[in-house]
């Protein structure tokens, strides 16, 4: 029953991808019959007025959004779940088993964090996969677990998109609906704190925090404003401006309820020194935080390591291990050893590694924004052994390629006017409490799907 259920998704997926496609071939036509400067300048005027802004750049300069059919969401749905279920699983043994918190990389500091009760019982309660969605098949390729960014930044992109006389047109006649993505991030953070506080009916205080200045810091306003909308007086501000009298965090004599968590751990602790306050509490418990420490479990990479082992799968449903290996590329933590490659057959890593090198990627286990990246393929054979060289002197894992295709999209410039481009599109589906709510895009010229590293994002309908 699961391979025929399996068979029948991925075929409605692929049904579906002919259905995308009429769908984008008539919105460019649309394009060509509406008058295009002005519609691009009054996006682009829109964006900047709503701050959809990295830093000083605007986040979308494209022309149309990203599409998926209601049969694609599905397929991207049923696998989200499972395999954002077989991660809290191995959760369980992670917080209770030091040699594989050692195969995770997690450090001492770390550990300690984890070691924190959050007072609930979701690991990753807010996430989101990165994926490349073809047609009937998705491959997950990195999981950000601890507090990604992006949530504000598509539905005010959706919003903006929506509120165009010519979309809005082109969305009905095409049953193309918008996510509600703040909306569900909200009810998530809600259902944290009424099981942190033992069922409170009471709205409570919260308080996005992360370093003032971040690029990113104009959505933490624009979900402000929004739990604000929605009954929950809001602060943002920088984590280290925090107090602690022992039994309350607060902001500027508000005492806080609950900490929407925004800093990554790692700067958290670069930093940790000048954030004694806010440490203390979520030690002491007297804090509801959002997501919790714990999550750094999930967003180390080499979570996919330990999916892909077929040795850690006996803990897992036949369900889970279905999805992992339909979506999840081939991971191993890259060391001198001997281990199982993509068909199973026993090998010396290295040896592997150096031999396919076209059809593999190295990747810090716990890094973002495609810092120190290796694609096997755009190297030649001696500059992989140097990339080789210096990924073992650090924590690294190597991945098997996945399969990307490019897609036309117009944007609009001042200087250029419209342009096409041949984009690689990440599709990057949002997870609240193991169940996938909606979705982004980001694109990208070269091979790294990063707003960091200079790609551009858009926001995600659905053709229902």
């Amino acid at each position: 029953m699961l391979v025929e259920h399996e068979s029948n998704l991925t075929k409605a997926a692929m049904a579906g991808e002919s259905k995308r496609r009429q769908c984008i071939a008539s919105y460019h036509a649309m394009l060509e019959h509406i008058d295009l400067g002005g519609f691009a300048r009054k996006l682009h005027d829109e964006m900047v007025k709503h701050k959809v802004m990295y830093g000083d750049r605007v986040v979308c300069p494209f022309l149309r959004p990203s599409f998926v059919t209601r049969a694609q969401f599905e397929l991207l749905r049923e696998r989200v779940h499972a395999v954002a279920t077989a991660m809290q699983i191995m959760v369980e043994y992670v917080l209770h088993d030091r040699s594989l918190q050692d195969f995770l990389g997690l450090t001492d500091i770390e550990r300690e964090l984890i070691s924190f009760d959050p007072g609930y019982k979701g690991i990753s309660t807010t996430a989101r996969f990165d994926s490349f969605l073809n047609g009937g098949s998705c491959n997950f390729v990195e999981y950000n677990a601890e507090s990604p960014a992006g949530i504000g930044y598509t539905d005010a992109m959706s919003a903006i998109f929506m509120r165009r006389p010519e979309f809005r047109e082109f969305a009905q006649e095409n049953n193309i609906v918008p996510f509600d993505l703040s909306k569900v991030l909200l009810e998530t953070i809600l259902e944290c704190w009424r099981e942190w506080s033992n069922n409170s009916n009471r709205k409570p205080t919260i308080a996005i925090v992360d370093f003032a200045g971040v690029p990113t810091h104009h959505e933490f306003y624009m979900l402000g404003e929004y739990f604000d909308a929605h009954g929950c007086k809001t602060v943002v501000t920088d984590h280290r401006s925090l107090e602690y009298d022992g039994e309350h965090l607060s902001f500027e004599g508000e005492n806080i309820d609950v900490l929407y968590r925004r800093v990554l751990t790692n700067e958290f602790i670069e930093k940790m020194d000048e954030a004694r306050p806010m440490y203390q509490a979520v030690k002491d418990g007297n804090i509801c935080m959002v997501n919790s420490f714990r999550s750094k479990i999930l967003h180390k990479k080499s979570i996919f390591a330990l999916l892909t082992d077929p040795k850690y799968q006996e803990r897992l449903t036949t369900e889970q291990t279905q999805a992992i290996k339909s979506s999840i590329s081939w991971t191993r933590r890259f060391a001198d050893i001997r281990t199982t490659d993509p068909s199973g057959n026993e090998v010396e890593l290295l040896n592997y590694v150096r031999k396919h090198r076209n059809e593999l990627v190295l990747k810090p286990n716990d890094s973002y924004g495609g810092h120190g990246i290796y694609f096997g393929w755009e190297q030649k054979e001696n500059d992989w052994e140097r990339s080789m060289d210096a990924a073992l002197g650090h924590d690294y894992l190597v991945q098997e390629r996945i399969p990307v295709t490019r897609e036309l999209f117009p944007s609009w410039s001042s200087e250029n006017g419209l342009e096409w481009g041949e984009y690689i599109v990440d599709l990057d589906p949002y997870v609240f409490n193991y169940h996938m709510s909606g979705a982004t895009a980001r694109l990208s010229l070269s091979s790294l799907c990063n707003v960091t590293s200079g790609g551009g994002s858009l926001p995600c309908f659905m053709i229902d």
